[in-house]
Formats: structure tokens, C-alpha cells, sequence
């Protein structure tokens, strides 16, 4: 976390997409372990870093992280759906991991990520599978408390 936080705009801007990108080799230990990495990288950013970073260093990676969104929504989502295609090419623990992850980006992402294609129906599906009920559970209750104003509505 530190490299990133310190180096992430000297030395490497394309840190979001590099995650990304090597979390599409093949290998679901590494997958797994990317996944955690932008996880941990969203805490770090949206929760805790007032108290962490200064606050120029703070609003370049959230600008980044925002606009690299679409494609660390699209690895999510990409893991879910080929996870519901072929189950059994997936460890319990990455589709677990791709769960957690999301439900902390609830926190911050924009709304529109959320209706944009049928991952919350994925979501809702692992709701009755007791390998991923609370963490289904866990995300669909941060949606759930998403407070959207009379704009977000109307869309």
C-alpha cells in the first residue's frame, strides 16, 4: 500500500490497470490476491485516509481510482458471471474476496455501476448458496442503505 501511495504518481500511474491486468493471467491465487490489493487500496483511499495521507496525495489516487473504475468493476463482475457459468473453476475464497471487495466499493462508486448490468442479480443468487450467503448478504445490505437523492431517482 505504501509504493502505491507514494509512488503512485511518480513512477506508476497505471497502477489500477496494471492490478487489473494481472489479475487476467490465468492464475486464481494471483486473481485472488489482486482483488485483495484494490480492496485494501479502497480502504486506504476512501476510509482511512484522511488520517493517512495528505490531502493533495489523497485526492489524486481517488480521482485515479474513480476513473480507473470501470475497468476493477468490470474484473468484479467478469469473476461473478464466469463464476456462475463453471462454479467449479473457482475457488470458494476469490469469489468470496470479489464479494467483499464489492461491498466496500458500494461505499463510494458511483450509483450507476450498481443497475449497469445483472451482477446485483448474481449477487442476489449467492444469497441462497451457504458458501457465500453472508457475504451476498453483506452486499446487498450496503446497497440497501445507499441513500440516493430525488436526481439518482428519476434516472
Amino acid at each position: 500500500m505504501e509504493i502505491v501511495k507514494y509512488e503512485y504518481d511518480k513512477t506508476w500511474e497505471t497502477v489500477f490497470t496494471d492490478i487489473c491486468n494481472f489479475s487476467l493471467s490465468g492464475n486464481l491465487l494471483l486473481t485472488e490476491n489482486c482483488i485483495n490489493i484494490l480492496k485494501m487500496l479502497s480502504e486506504e483511499i476512501f476510509e482511512f485516509g484522511k488520517r493517512n495521507m495528505k490531502q493533495d496525495q489523497l485526492t489524486k489516487l481517488k480521482a485515479r481510482f474513480v476513473q480507473d473504475f470501470q475497468q476493477i468493476f468490470s474484473l468484479c463482475s467478469k469473476i461473478l458471471h464466469e463464476y456462475i457459468s463453471n462454479p467449479s473453476n473457482f475457488r470458494v475464497t476469490l469469489i468470496k474476496c470479489v464479494l467483499d471487495t464489492f461491498t466496500h466499493f458500494l461505499t463510494w462508486i458511483p450509483i450507476g455501476y450498481i443497475f449497469m448490468d445483472d451482477t446485483i442479480t448474481i449477487i442476489t443468487e449467492l444469497i441462497t448458496n451457504q458458501q457465500y450467503q453472508l457475504e451476498a448478504i453483506n452486499c446487498m445490505s450496503e446497497i440497501a442503505n445507499i441513500k440516493m437523492d430525488a436526481e439518482q431517482l428519476a434516472k
